[in-house]
């Protein structure tokens, strides 16, 4: 089975995201983790059905790029006045301009 580093999963997550950012995402995290993939999806408000159609094709572009590799999407739901948790294991792949990222 293929190993894929960071980089592999930064340039992935990164191209899948094209074209799949609605108004109400506010961050992408992700953990790449022994033939897992674990994408996070912060949105402020409830996403609705358009947003969890593109979180799922993020999803499955990622696991076209990472043949083997098993995917996870989690929807967070958030207030946008409330800070965004970054977890050390995790990385940003977007975070949308707003006051409580400017630190």
């Amino acid at each position: 089975m293929t190993e894929f580093s960071l980089v592999d999963a930064v340039a992935s997550v990164s191209r899948a995201l094209w074209s799949e950012v609605p108004g109400n995402l506010r961050s992408v995290q992700f953990r790449l983790g022994d033939q897992r993939i674990d994408l996070r999806f912060f949105f402020d408000g409830a996403p609705g059905d358009t947003e969890l159609d593109s979180i799922n094709n993020v999803g499955g572009e990622v696991a076209a790029d990472l043949p083997g590799y098993r995917v996870v999407e989690e929807a967070v739901v958030t207030d946008g006045r409330q800070d965004i948790p970054c977890q050390d294991d995790r990385h940003t792949a977007y975070a949308r301009r707003e006051p409580t990222f400017a630190r």
